[in-house]
């Protein structure tokens, strides 16, 4: 029976879907580790450490990786697995501590994201079905649409759109006639308001002259000596 001085190794990841690490004998000659993997009591399977990796090749140690897949275990609990050597009763340590103080916490908060997720889920494929029926009906409305009736529509909108067009050019032809009799208009009011102010003149200088008339008749006129 091999000893537990007589090889290495370490457990340098796991998960619930897998676990990992390398294993090696102290003398390489005695070819690969032989490798039994336990989940509390149940025996998982064996694998062998025999794999390459780059990390274990750069520090010398050569073709001794071992990667196991591990079955959908309900409720897992990363502390009830184990890697042992064949042969020995001592399992591969670990190369970290995993704090488990508080994995019934995270599995209840797991639990509760998932039914979180799942409720998210039901309201969009709820959603999706109202917006998949929306469409459904919006094909078969377009469906029922003859190449006949989408010409006519298509000829009256054409028409539609050339009508606006001549009511704009209407429109902007009446403006610049507007324009163009406002400007007449208010030429017309500058010249009356001018010949305004010299009637004004004249008929005044008129009332001045017929004052002066009636004024000389009357005697009311001093003659010049």
């Amino acid at each position: 029976m091999n000893q537990i001085s007589e090889f290495k190794g370490k457990i340098d990841n796991l998960s619930a879907s897998s676990v990992a690490g390398w294993a090696q004998y102290e003398n390489t000659s005695s070819g690969p580790v032989e490798l039994e993997v336990f989940y509390a009591d149940d025996h998982l399977g064996d694998v062998t450490a025999n794999e390459a990796r780059p990390d274990l090749s750069r520090a010398g140690k050569g073709e001794c990786a071992f990667t196991f897949s591990l079955p959908n275990l309900d409720d897992f609990n990363p502390d009830d697995l184990s890697v042992i050597v064949k042969g020995s009763d001592t399992p591969l340590p670990r190369s970290w501590s995993p704090n488990l103080a508080n994995t019934r916490e995270v599995r209840n908060e797991l639990a509760e994201l998932t039914e979180t997720v799942k409720l998210t889920r039901k309201v969009l494929l709820a959603a999706s079905s109202r917006n998949e029926r929306a469409l459904v009906g919006m094909a078969e409305t377009v469906e029922k649409v003859t190449p006949r009736q989408l010409n006519e529509t298509l000829n009256t909108l054409s028409y539609q759109l050339m009508q606006s067009d001549t009511v704009l050019k209407t429109l902007k032809t009446s403006s610049d006639e507007t324009d163009v009799k406002l400007l007449a208009i208010m030429k017309l009011v500058r010249s009356n308001a001018f010949y305004a102010k010299l009637n004004t003149g004249l008929l005044a200088a008129l009332v001045c002259l017929l004052g002066f008339i009636l004024a000389g008749q009357l005697g009311l006129v001093v003659p010049m000596q």
